[in-house]
């Protein structure tokens, strides 16, 4: 009986580990053409966590004077 509940409590623990791995949607990633064109005032937003190692840590450039 007790075998039984450790495997069961182990079962859901790798279950819980896989499905948080799941991988989710993607954002486009656009390649710049000539660095000329760029120029004004950006705010630069951070997203993801604090891992310095983080594939899906992102940095968005943003156009200072938009409306969004």
């Amino acid at each position: 009986m007790i075998k039984n509940f450790e495997m069961l409590c182990c079962f859901i623990v790798l279950l819980t580990l896989i499905s948080s791995c799941a991988k989710g949607k993607r954002l486009s990633v656009q390649q710049m053409g000539d660095h000329k064109d760029i120029s004004g005032v950006y705010n630069v937003i951070f997203y993801g966590a604090r891992h310095h190692d983080d594939l899906l840590t992102v940095a968005i450039r943003d156009r200072a004077d938009d409306p969004y």
